[in-house]
């Protein structure tokens, strides 16, 4: 059976991020799980603003003011899992 990223339990994943304004990419490691509904936490949820995407990729909100940009400054493009796994999610 093929490896299922979605019907998995991880912790410690990274996220390579992009920044559209300064072109930066970023691995963010994240000591979070993922459970079968994270996909849509970061495509369509809480995880696909900017605002909370900010504060991963710079660790904090104060380097990164909500109100800084308009339209979608962060992309993922990538999860990468303990085990090799990637992910790509839709954008």
């Amino acid at each position: 059976m093929p490896f299922d990223p979605d019907r998995y339990i991880h912790r410690n994943f990274y996220a390579l991020m992009h920044d559209h304004l300064t072109g930066e990419e970023r691995k963010v490691f994240l000591d979070l799980h993922w459970y079968d509904h994270s996909r849509f936490m970061w495509e369509e949820g809480n995880f696909s603003c900017d605002c909370n995407r900010g504060i991963f990729f710079y660790g904090n909100q104060e380097d990164y003011p909500c109100h800084s940009w308009v339209g979608q400054r962060f992309t993922i493009l990538k999860f990468v899992f303990p085990d090799g796994t990637e992910l790509v999610p839709a954008h």
